[in-house]
């Protein structure tokens, strides 16, 4: 439920979880990475159309700019 998400701490994972752990393991990868954390970051990680809106799915935007449609 919503109550539940809104009651979470925001805090990072590097923070959270990472700067706590001991048993800790990094592996090189070869991909790319995008820490989706704005919203400009999840449109920048997606072709976008002449509007600027980056469209997942079966969608019409019907005057829509900049946006994240799914």
């Amino acid at each position: 439920p919503l109550e539940l998400y809104a009651a979470i701490p925001s805090t990072s994972i590097d923070y959270a979880i990472m700067e706590r752990a001991s048993h800790i393991a990094m592996v090189p990868a070869g991909f790319r990475w995008n820490d989706l954390g704005s919203w400009q970051s999840l449109l920048d990680v997606g072709p976008a159309d002449n509007d600027g809106n980056v469209i997942v799915g079966d969608v019409v935007a019907i005057d829509c700019e900049n946006s994240y449609i799914r």
